[in-house]
């Protein structure tokens, strides 16, 4: 592709901007609560966690619902006294019965977060270890339209039974509106008032309520134009299109690998100012032999009660926002501690982390701001530390 033709793919890109930015200020007015909350993952486990906990009279026909539909093995559970969590031992949805002795895991990807290191194995491990078989195990893997795990996430073997990836798109979607809404009383107005808008939030993250396809059908309408090949005749112009979109791929074909050879850049220039910066400190990172491209830090190691664990800055792959926390990246043994668990909660809950299996806490910030953040950081842990050896 020559530099006139990258200028024109370029130019359409921010035309296309343009014309989404006035076909959203034309759209008629909608409100949705969870769009104004902007749920995350965690939100969307909870929600369906609450909705499918559904009971009537010692029954679970939500649940019952969701295993007949989910079909094989699945069909085959007989619910008994479920217990439903969402964000327990990790895990981002869970369903288990003692009674029934069953545990299902729900892995919820709606957002596209990639997979963790040995993340479904682990979560199986947790649940052998709570004193369930390899047969009373069951997995789900939800995505927001189609997807699988990782090799390493859930080895081949463990999906031969058992398992099922289901998506909200073509599985939740279709049982909330077909088959879940039907069956609410009239008199549970917000139950039904809820799931109404969350079948309303769903259809909006994927681009399905019906003012969407109107500016679809607008916005293609205009770029079609924009192409001028009206006077083309069908085959004429669905090459042409076929041409632009090769294009379009090749220029973020390029982009990506400047974004990723900028990233890693910037990693190394982290890295010199932190030897700068805290030059007593032991530097811990895998930028220098990351071999995935996924999950890269960078930091320095200390230890609080004689446990080890570093400040460090993170990214799950090039093209996520960085965050900055707490971890037990680049330590001995990638565990976390109690006594470290403990710290972090005592001294940093205005900070407001998340958490995930290998970081204590950590938030997530911008390219342009990390490192002043990172610093104040490991700057505030430092003198606590400090001031308990006191």
């Amino acid at each position: 592709m020559n530099n006139t033709e990258t200028s024109q793919i370029i130019e359409l890109a921010s035309y296309f901007q343009e014309l989404i930015r006035k076909q959203k200020d034309k759209a008629p007015y909608h409100i949705n609560l969870i769009d104004e909350l902007r749920a995350n993952e965690n939100a969307h486990s909870r929600i369906f966690i609450k909705l499918i906990q559904f009971e009537e009279n010692g029954k679970y026909p939500f649940l019952e619902l969701f295993l007949k539909f989910l079909g094989g093995e699945f069909s085959k559970i007989i619910v008994a006294e479920p217990i439903f969590t969402a964000e327990k031992d990790r895990i981002d949805a869970l369903i288990k019965d003692d009674k029934g002795r069953y545990v299902i895991i729900i892995e919820n990807k709606i957002h596209e977060a990639v997979d963790q290191e040995q993340q479904l194995e682990r979560y199986l491990k947790i649940m052998l270890d709570k004193g369930f078989s390899e047969n009373e195990i069951y997995v789900l893997y939800l995505t927001k339209k189609g997807g699988s795990p990782s090799e390493d996430s859930f080895s081949l073997d463990r999906r031969k039974c058992r398992y099922k990836e289901i998506n909200f798109k073509d599985d939740i979607l279709p049982l909330l509106k077909e088959q879940i809404l039907p069956i609410c009383r009239v008199k549970d107005e917000l139950l039904i008032s809820s799931i109404q808008q969350y079948i309303d939030h769903l259809n909006g993250l994927l681009n399905q309520r019906t003012i969407d396809y109107k500016m679809k059908e607008e916005l293609t309408k205009q770029l079609l134009e924009k192409l001028n090949i009206d006077e083309l005749n069908e085959y004429e112009k669905l090459s042409k299109v076929y041409d632009t979109i090769e294009e379009v791929q090749e220029v973020s074909s390029c982009l990506n690998e400047y974004c990723a050879s900028q990233i890693k850049k910037a990693f190394f220039d982290w890295k010199s100012n932190i030897h700068q910066k805290f030059n007593k400190k032991e530097i811990v990172t895998n930028i220098e032999v990351l071999k995935n491209d996924k999950y890269f830090y960078l930091g320095i190691k200390l230890k609080y009660n004689n446990q080890e664990f570093s400040c460090s800055i993170g990214m799950d792959d090039y093209f996520t926002k960085p965050y900055y926390g707490i971890t037990v990246r680049g330590c001995t043994i990638e565990e976390k501690d109690s006594k470290i668990e403990s710290f972090v909660q005592d001294n940093f809950k205005s900070d407001k982390f998340g958490t995930s299996p290998r970081w204590y806490g950590f938030r997530r910030s911008e390219l342009s701001t990390i490192f002043t953040e990172y610093e104040m950081l490991c700057q505030k842990v430092i003198k606590l530390i400090d001031n308990q050896k006191i």
